[in-house]
């Protein structure tokens, strides 16, 4: 639960640091932000076992902090 704890403050932090340096990926329809990737990893590792609390942790925490922002939309408004 340790590992889980750190590593979900680390990702948080990461995600926090990177997100203005990094590239969005974007089109006129959809902005694909960090939290849904982080998400849909999360999925994949889950779904095939890799029930590594610090992976977990750590994706768990990149999700979280992109559910910060107010436009965490995946269809663009604008």
């Amino acid at each position: 639960m340790i590992e889980y704890s750190i590593a979900l403050i680390l990702g948080y932090a990461i995600a926090k640091w990177a997100t203005p340096i990094f590239p969005s990926i974007k089109s006129k329809v959809f902005h694909l932000h960090h939290w849904i990737w982080s998400s849909i990893i999360l999925l994949i590792v889950l779904w095939q076992g890799w029930d590594y609390d610090w992976v977990v942790g750590l994706l768990v925490g990149i999700s979280l902090q992109g559910l910060y922002y107010k436009n965490w939309r995946i269809f663009r408004t604008n």
